[in-house]
Order: structure tokens, then sequence, then C-alpha cells
């Protein structure tokens, strides 16, 4: 195959794939696919065994072509080809919405920024230090550490016993009994991460038999990861039957869904996916696990929000994953109260998965 023949074949396939137009080379792409054909796997393939790549990249400059998009180009190309179903999801979810991304995400982080509440700073603060779900989840945890971070729940400002308590304690199933057995008594709530946390990627038996490990032990809540996977492959059957039967396994306690936003990217997606998880019984959605690359964001919070106005209860929300400042917090809750009311500013419905911010919001409120 000549140069100028990959070119031109590549060039249509692009077009076919990745709905380009004749200035694919120089204007970036919309990801928009259509169907995908036979004759870009065939592109792919000459290109990359017969050294036309190299070739390719090496004549561009002359003809015109921009090195660094063909390379982005073949790439996405190459992604396309090897996982179809993901490209159609993609397609499926960049279908318009009632806000575009853009827009939504204009939105939130204007609300974000300005942080307006109808409660004052330190109510708001006292309201945060309520709504943490104070957690451990490392490698290394041992009961002494669990019995340090339900001492610190308890009484998160040993100078002020009218600041907290938080509202739960979160750990894995196998230290649920030590927290279980020193909360007793008290309205701080055991939770557990289960259901093959943080991936939710092993089979559905042994994910329920962790749920069952975490409920039999002593949690109240138990936060249950979505299936990524099968979400992003368009699979969404399969995501709402899974989350139905981690729902009956929990029965009566608390069950919070991840929806790990950072993965998902786009509003809609993350809107797809609260909306099963809400259909399948879900009490609270949550941002993200805190072991991915991306934790919460202004529009994931945003978009989980708006999905929560669109059902009848009263669906919790836990802001998760890189939350780390008082401004941070102060500014999810004005996304909240903007979209949800007044009504929502309790730990009944507003939740912070950030140990680490515990002690720069006492700060505050000391100051």
């Amino acid at each position: 195959m000549s140069t100028r023949a990959g070119i031109e074949q590549l060039a249509t396939a692009a077009s076919d794939l990745l709905g380009l137009d004749d200035t694919w080379s120089r204007q970036p792409s919309s990801e928009s696919a259509t169907i995908l054909q036979a004759s870009a796997g065939e592109v792919l393939l000459a290109i990359h065994t017969f050294d036309a790549y190299v070739e390719l990249m090496a004549t561009a400059p002359t003809i015109g072509l921009d090195r660094a998009r063909i390379a982005q180009l073949i790439e996405q190309l190459t992604d396309a080809v090897a996982d179809p179903e993901r490209a159609r999801t993609r397609r499926e979810l960049a279908s318009p919405d009632a806000l575009t991304d853009a827009t939504a995400k204009s939105q939130a982080q204007r609300l974000f920024a300005d942080a307006q509440l109808s409660l004052t700073r330190e109510a708001a603060l006292r309201l945060v230090v309520r709504s943490i779900d104070l957690t451990t989840l490392a490698g290394d945890d041992t009961p002494g550490r669990v019995r340090a971070l339900c001492a610190r729940a308890l009484q998160p400002d040993p100078t002020d016993p009218t600041v907290g308590p938080c509202a739960a304690v979160c750990v894995y199933p196998n230290l649920v009994s030590t927290a279980a057995r020193l909360l007793a008594g008290s309205t701080t709530t055991v939770a557990s991460v289960a259901g093959a946390f943080p991936s939710g990627l092993s089979s559905l038996d042994v994910r329920l038999r962790d749920i069952a490990t975490a409920a039999d032990a002593g949690a109240d809540e138990i936060d249950v990861v979505l299936n990524r996977s099968a979400f992003l492959a368009g699979n969404e059957a399969l995501v709402l039957s899974e989350l139905q039967a981690m729902r009956s396994q929990i029965g009566n306690r608390i069950m919070k869904v991840i929806l790990e936003t950072g993965e998902l990217q786009t509003a809609t997606a993350i809107r797809r996916a609260a909306t099963l998880a809400i259909e399948a019984g879900a009490d609270w959605i949550k941002t993200s696990t805190g072991k991915s690359n991306v934790g919460a964001t202004p529009l994931a919070v945003f978009a989980m929000a708006q999905t929560i106005a669109r059902h009848d209860a009263p669906i919790g929300l836990k802001v998760s994953g890189g939350v780390r400042t008082s401004e941070d917090a102060l500014g999810y809750l004005a996304i909240l109260e903007a979209v949800l009311g007044p009504d929502v500013l309790t730990s009944d419905r507003v939740r912070f998965g950030a140990s680490g911010m515990l002690g720069a919001v006492v700060t505050d409120l000391m100051s």
C-alpha cells in the first residue's frame, strides 16, 4: 500500500467511523461515530503491519497533514475497532439532552464557585461535620485504626462537644464488627464498602457474599459499586439486574451506589447511571470510590442532583473523592441546594466521603 493510498483509505474509514468532514486531518474528531466498517480494521492492519505508519508520519508534513492529529486519529480508530460496544455507548450517550455537557458544566462551576447558601457559614460547616462518613479503606487497616476513627467520629472537636458527631464510620467488611461494637448506642452508623469494591468486577455471587459478610457483621449501610464495565459496553439490563440483586441482599439496610463518575465523564452518562441506581432501589447515590484518578466534580454532583430532582423520592447524595477543604464542601452544598432546595441541607440527604477534610473544617469552626 502506498502512502497516498493509505492516507485516502484512512481518511475514508475515519469519516465513516468518527463522523469527520473533509478537514479531518486538521480538526478535532467529534467521535459521533456511525456504523463500524470492516475497511477501518483493514486500514489499521495495513498501517501497523507494513510500516506504512512510519512512512505516513514522515511524509505528512510535506503534503500538509498534522502528524500529531494523525497519531490521535489512528489511536481513536484503534480503540473504536477494538471496543465497538464502548464506541456505540459513547455515541448514544452523546445524544442531545435537556442540558448539554458544556452548559451543565458551566452552571455547576458557577454554583460551586459562588457557594451561595441559605445557611450561615458556621451552620453550614457544622452540617458538613455531621454529614461526613469518616472512612479508612487502606490495605494496612487494623482494629486500632478503626478504634481511633470511631473515637474521632463521636467527638470531632475535643474542645467543643456541640460539633458533630459524624454521620458514619466506613470500613471494609472484616472490620465492621469492631466499628459496630464501638459505635453501639450512638447516632453514628456503621457503613461498609462491599460488592468487590472498588472495581465491582467479581462474579455476582462473590459480590453478594461480600455484602452478606458486611451485613452479618453489623453494617447499617452498604456502599456498592455500579458495574461500569457493563454500563460503558451498553449493557444496562445487566447493570440494573445486578443492582437489584444487591438491593435484595442488602434488605432493609441503607444501600449507597457508587457511580465512579470520573469514568463516566459526561453529564448524560452520569444522569443515566444515576437513574439506573435509583430504579434499582438505591437510598443514596455516590460520586466515587476515592480510588480513581478523578473523584467528585461540580459537574458530576450537578448531574446527579438533577437526576434526584426528577424522581419523587428523598434520595441522598454522597460526595466522595478529592474533597479536601471547607470551600470544597460549601461549594457542593450550594449546588445541591440550588438544584434540590433548602430541605436537602441535612445529613439525611447529604454525605461527604472526605476524612481528610474533617480536620480542616473543625479548624475553620475554631477560628
